[in-house]
């Protein structure tokens, strides 16, 4: 499926937006468009094979997902991206963090290491991976407490978990979308469907939701231009060395 020689990265995200504005970084470096196979994108860059692939949202698609990639694809580097909720007052959205460590979810996960990388990151410090998303301020500080952890998110918890299984290297990069003020519970019901016909229909109904939405909406496009930033730094420190510091 691939030449064993080449250096095979795969980078792993969630949402439409963030495989698109890591798709937008990565036709910068490629010598031609990213092809896409069903739910993977391919590009070459500079003689190394790099695929995108959408996890699917949460622990169990992301750890199926990763699962086949390393099986089909033979990476030798995974990176676990997209975005994440902040934990911690001092982090604002568009604001990156490349974690250092990986907590598993609640009440007792375990802890997975990840490569440092030469993204210009607003904090390196551990990310937990949560169940399900987490609605309320005080949960998020809760938890960030309780961990020490400064960022959560669904998936990254999984995809360490593939990697340590079959002993692939992990970096990890994650954009705050909502802060950890952020109060997401008046778009709850639109969370597990989101559709732009739902959206409508939510907000003319309800004036508090209308500008949750809003918001949502705002904070979406600011993490989208900063993810598609950091992408575009960690393609060059992975395939231009000579551009970036020499780490991952």
């Amino acid at each position: 499926m691939n030449d064993a020689h080449q250096t095979q990265i795969a980078v792993g995200a969630a949402l439409d937006w963030e495989i698109r504005a890591i798709l937008r970084a990565l036709g910068r470096h490629a010598a031609a468009t990213p092809r896409r196979v069903d739910r993977r994108w391919t590009a070459t860059v500079a003689g190394h094979r790099v695929v995108v692939y959408k996890t699917g949202v949460g622990l169990k698609k992301a750890r199926r997902s990763t699962r086949a990639v390393i099986a089909e694809e033979r990476p030798t580097l995974l990176v676990s991206s997209g975005c994440a909720g902040g934990l911690t007052a001092e982090l604002g959205c568009g604001d990156l963090v490349a974690p250092r460590s990986i907590v598993g979810p609640p009440p007792a996960g375990p802890t997975w290491a990840t490569l440092s990388t030469a993204v210009a990151a607003a904090s390196t410090g551990p990310l937990v991976s949560a169940r399900g998303a987490l609605l309320e301020p005080s949960a998020k500080l809760a938890l960030g407490d309780r961990y020490g952890a400064v960022a959560v998110d669904m998936e990254s918890a999984a995809v360490a978990e593939a990697a340590g299984e079959a002993k692939i290297p992990l970096a990890c990069l994650r954009v705050i979308l909502d802060p950890v003020a952020t109060d997401l519970r008046p778009i709850e019901p639109l969370l597990a469907r989101p559709t732009a016909k739902a959206a409508i229909a939510a907000g003319l109904r309800s004036p508090r939701t209308g500008l949750a939405l809003i918001r949502l909406g705002w904070q979406t496009l600011a993490a989208a231009r900063a993810l598609e930033a950091a992408h575009d730094q960690l393609f060059a420190s992975l395939l231009h060395p000579s551009a970036g510091s020499g780490r991952v």
